[in-house]
């Protein structure tokens, strides 16, 4: 009886060779299982959950993986001519949880919506597959590390060259870039990305050893044609060639651009036109650094491979914002080797060092800016909640005293730090239309501020009066019961009822229509109450679905500001990472270093910052250091074991490091 609902006996192939449903199996199966597989088809390598009512629910092959991974509960249901399927569900209040389960399982999870209203709904009700799930396309906040940047890429090769793209969805960073094939290794341990979709030379270029938390998918070889590629993104961009974009003779690296547009397209429906600018990027651009240096520099984890141990950028880090700690990390892993550039980030550095006040007013206001790079983005796909816009105002609100508490010499050297809009018209009507202390989800009245819609609020205050009716019916049927104890409730199942306990049973009229009998009351129901429930439940939906028009209008004139919002999102960042520099410079007692294009290294009393955060203040012994390409190419460093040469060495380099970013560095001199 289980042949009709196998689904690998119930495919057949199409004329153009996709796979569908076979016709003599469809009439026996029911609806829904009809609906699953319908789905299954074009999702066949995705987890697939399916919304029923109040459940997400798998099935087959799915329901043992749902529930092995989770440790839930295997059931089965019938889905017609008496066989049964695999079921495991879970509650759809609980989805965000149990994705970050599934996703560090390096799963691919399919999500159908019920699409259609379950009550208006005659026959199956309505469902729509509306995004899938990946490590490298998650958008939940709760399964994003805010202080790093979540990472899908594709590298190809040719084997003397590769292209490497990667996105953040949740960020609308995209970025491409072409180079040796050799240096492919370093540059995705650099990334290291949630997500790696490679073509087969590319792969054998990749050491998963490195990445082990990266889940790899193979390329379709199909989608390794620059003419294609090309096309493809010239599409999406709305451009008629790639020259603006800085990548039209980098055949591998607009290749591996297109593969990652794609991989979007088919997980994400809705984020794919946020994606609106592709960033060509040369690693010749920065300093370069591998595998080993990242490791053995304890960049970002400690010699013991502790993250959260004493690692150069928790030295560095004291920064206030989401956007800040992401772009502090990128400029860790990218030194900067133009000693113009250098000088303008030492320029600002140096007035937030002097000026005290603006620095430790600066870091109070950022303090109250949320993620408003990812926050927009979820307004642009969709996604965002009532506490989303909620945090978008109180982010844009501080803008202006950013502006006004900057030093007076910060700008000739942090330009971009002017490109902080001091108006958005965002805030005018986030402040109008959202409430102060919102509800985390739509629909449930207390969304959208009073005032803002006449409508709304004349929807609300019928709902008000409606329950201010129910208090006083009660006190009404109390009195003419005799009765104190009687009272209205409400569940599901019965609506509104009236309660009367067992010693007060003789004293109920016959008007009273009995529903329910529990163990020391019985419940009525009367004319009166039914019609009082209909007046509410009424108000109650019609205030839902008023809020939820309100709250897509207001999105929706959000979303038309969002490039400028996610501009100023990413001033400040750098803003908050320059003063962040400027605070370890203050609490470390470190000096600005002379950056030039000379190749000589003087340095006097230097210290090095991870090891001497460590051992604690004035415990380090201060040392020099003087090479040069001309005169002290060579110096050789004896000592016994655990002498600290090797401390010395690594000093040295991490100095170097510090300073081509723009940091001040522990030193006299």
């Amino acid at each position: 009886m289980s042949a009709p609902n196998d689904p690998r006996k119930t495919l057949a192939r199409d004329s153009k060779g996709r796979r569908v449903l076979k016709k003599n199996v469809k009439k026996k199966m029911s609806p829904g299982r009809r609906q699953f597989l319908e789905f299954k088809v074009k999702y066949p390598d995705a987890l697939l959950l399916i919304r029923m009512g109040d459940f997400y629910e798998a099935f087959d092959d799915d329901a043992h993986t749902l529930s092995k991974v989770l440790g839930i509960a295997l059931t089965s249901r019938e889905s017609g001519s008496g066989a049964k399927t695999p079921l495991a569900g879970i509650p759809h209040h609980s989805l965000d949880n149990h994705l970050g389960k599934l996703v560090a399982a390096g799963l691919k999870i399919a999500i159908a919506e019920q699409i259609g209203d379950p009550a208006k709904s005659k026959g199956l009700v309505e469902r729509a597959i509306v995004r899938v799930v990946t490590p490298g396309t998650v958008i939940e906040p709760g399964l994003l590390d805010q202080s790093t940047n979540n990472f899908l890429a594709a590298a190809v090769s040719d084997g003397v060259r590769a292209g490497l793209a990667y996105v953040d969805i949740s960020t609308s960073e995209f970025v491409t870039g072409e180079f040796r094939a050799s240096d492919l290794r370093d540059e995705l341990h650099r990334l290291n990305p949630s997500e790696l979709i490679v073509d087969s030379t590319a792969k054998e270029l990749f050491d998963p050893r490195r990445s082990s938390s990266t889940v790899v998918r193979h390329l379709d070889e199909s989608l390794l044609d620059f003419e294609l590629s090309s096309a493809h993104l010239m599409e999406h961009f709305k451009a008629s060639t790639l020259e603006a974009f800085g990548c039209s003779n980098m055949s591998l690296a607009v290749v591996a651009a297109s593969a990652v547009l794609n991989f979007v397209g088919e997980t994400q429906f809705g984020a794919i036109p946020q994606l609106t600018s592709l960033r060509t990027e040369s690693i010749n651009a920065y300093m370069r650094l591998d595998t080993k240096a990242l490791r053995d520099l304890e960049v970002f984890s400690s010699s013991i491979g502790k993250a959260d141990g004493h690692t150069l950028y928790r030295t560095v880090n004291h920064t206030k914002t989401a956007m800040g700690a992401r772009t502090l990390k990128g400029w860790l892993t990218r030194p900067l080797i133009d000693s113009t550039d250098i000088q303008r980030r030492q320029a600002v550095v140096s007035a937030f060092f002097n000026d005290s006040s603006s620095r430790v007013r600066i870091q109070d206001l950022l303090s109250k800016v949320s993620d408003l790079e990812r926050l927009i983005n979820r307004v642009r796909t969709n996604t965002a909640n009532p506490r989303d816009l909620a945090s978008i105002r109180a982010g844009l609100t501080v803008i202006p005293s950013l502006i006004t508490a900057l030093p007076e010499d910060v700008l000739p050297g942090g330009a971009v730090i002017g490109r902080l809009h001091p108006s958005i018209t965002a805030v005018e009507l986030l402040e109008a239309a959202i409430a102060d202390d919102p509800s985390l989800a739509v629909g449930e009245g207390s969304a959208i501020r009073e005032g803002f819609d006449q409508e709304l609020d004349e929807a609300r205050s019928l709902s008000g009066d409606s329950r201010s009716s129910i208090a006083a019916l009660e006190r009404e049927y109390r009195t003419l019961l005799g009765n104190k104890s009687l009272k209205i409730g409400f569940n599901r199942v019965f609506g509104y009822y009236v309660e009367v306990t067992n010693i007060n049973l003789h004293l109920v009229p016959d008007s009273f229509e009995r529903r329910q009998t529990l163990v020391n009351a019985e419940r009525f129901i009367t004319p009166q109450l039914k019609d009082l429930e209909s007046r509410i439940l009424t108000a109650r939906d019609r205030i839902s679905e008023l809020e939820r028009g309100i709250f897509r209008r207001v999105c929706a004139e959000v979303a038309v500001q969002s490039e400028r919002i996610m501009e100023t999102a990413k001033v400040i960042g750098i803003l908050d990472s320059l003063v962040s520099l400027s605070q370890a410079a203050v609490e470390n007692h470190w000096i600005k270093p002379v950056i030039d294009d000379g190749t000589d290294l003087h340095i006097e009393d230097g210290r090095h910052p991870v090891v001497e955060t460590s051992l604690g203040p004035g415990r380090f012994v201060p040392n020099d250091l003087d090479i040069s390409n001309s005169d002290r190419q060579v110096i050789i460093i004896t000592g016994p074991n655990m002498s600290g040469k090797s401390t010395y060495i690594r000093q040295a380099a991490v100095l170097v490091l510090l300073a081509q970013m723009g940091s001040f560095i522990p030193a006299s001199n």
